[in-house]
């Protein structure tokens, strides 16, 4: 199982700040400007001294919101202003951490047993209970597959114990992507469909999910970078829609002359996004360099639009997989005006587009991808 991992550097960095400052202090300052407030307060068994840290988590980090040290009883509160609702984290000093939706009056109370922070009580957050089903899932799930993991360790490739191991796998995968995908479907908070979605690269959502989502987000009015994220890449999809007239490029080549998508138009293209840094997709590069063989007489071109950040490795790349189209780029990486335009979070990506300029497939590899240009190719006759 993939699943992206928040900054632990930056908790520990957070950590050491902490232990030095009266964080309990600060708290008193801070509340001179709130017009309201969430308050979370919690018990520790055991707990004496245990710095306790309420991280708001963003796209891209972790941001500190509020902090306490536990007394002598291992009770702590935090309270903090918010402008909306947000979620977050709640990190102990030994790295053990508890997930929350915080909303702007919340009024949460945590009860934790002694070093054995999956197991505690919370009142007060339907929403934080809500996430902790499905973080319930995605832990269990995780040590299952971590597990299979290390039984393969060491096996031979012709051993038979490998083959079922494989099987397990897939199957425990299947399982906990059936289960959290249906999770997500049943949740009414908007959040933690949007953090499962960011942050977990094994799980797909079908176009009505999808829709239903974004709906809700724009009922929902929330300013929050998850919600914007979704928004914006939602709409850029609804963009380049199958059907849909696709979106003009213009971008420098190799030579430093700006070419465009649209004078390609009256053949069959295949916009292909990807980077000389992409492993999948310099893998899949000759199968692209066998099918551009096959049908470039026929009317067909490849639009390379690359990820790269610098000159170099991108045109060197070219050379070495002997990938011989046009080629464009800003050289802004993840920044690409291109790929923000066809809503590209991952690559490789692929737009095939009809002789009219339409898109006419899109995600399509390998087979599948041949396929359809193979038809395009032949109806355009």
């Amino acid at each position: 199982m993939s699943i992206k991992k928040w900054n632990i550097a930056l908790m520990a960095l957070a950590f050491m700040a902490l232990a030095c400052g009266d964080s309990k202090k600060k708290q008193s300052e801070n509340q001179a400007v709130k017009q309201e407030h969430f308050v979370i307060e919690g018990k520790i068994e055991n707990g004496v001294g245990n710095i306790v840290l309420l991280g708001k988590i963003g796209l891209k980090d972790v941001k500190i919101v509020a902090s306490d040290t536990a007394d002598r009883e291992g009770n702590f509160r935090l309270e903090g202003y918010a402008r909306e609702k947000f979620v977050a984290i709640l990190n102990f000093q030994d790295y053990k951490k508890i997930y929350l939706v915080v909303d702007t009056a919340s009024q949460m109370k945590l009860a934790i047993p002694d070093l054995n922070y999956d197991d505690y009580v919370l009142e007060g957050s339907e929403e934080s209970q809500e996430f902790r089903k499905l973080r319930n899932i995605e832990v269990r799930s995780g040590m299952a597959l971590e597990g299979l993991r290390k039984e393969a360790t060491g096996l031979e490739p012709d051993d038979a114990r490998l083959e079922r191991l494989r099987v397990r796998y897939a199957d425990t995968l299947n399982k906990y992507q059936t289960e959290m995908v249906e999770g997500l479907g049943n949740t009414n908070s908007i959040l933690t469909q949007l953090f499962f979605m960011y942050t977990q690269d094994d799980l797909e959502f079908n176009d009505s999910f999808k829709k239903v989502l974004y709906e809700n987000c724009v009922a929902s009015g929330l300013e929050n970078e998850f919600v914007q994220r979704f928004m914006y890449s939602t709409r850029a999809e609804m963009a380049t829609a199958v059907g849909n007239n696709a979106p003009e490029i213009a971008l420098m080549d190799t030579n430093g002359q700006v070419v465009s998508l649209s004078s390609l138009r009256g053949k069959v293209v295949l916009i292909d996004f990807w980077a000389s840094w992409c492993k999948p997709c310099r893998m899949e590069n000759p199968n692209v360099v066998r099918m551009y063989k096959k049908y470039k007489d026929q009317g067909f071109e490849i639009f390379g639009v690359s990820l790269d950040n610098s000159a170099g490795p991108w045109k060197k790349a070219i050379l070495a997989d002997e990938i011989f189209w046009t080629h464009v780029s800003d050289l802004k990486g993840w920044q690409s005006s291109a790929a923000k335009l066809y809503a590209v979070e991952s690559i490789p990506a692929t737009f095939v587009i009809d002789r009219e300029g339409k898109i006419a497939a899109k995600g399509l590899r390998g087979e599948k991808l041949e396929e359809k240009v193979a038809e395009l190719l032949s109806n355009s006759h």
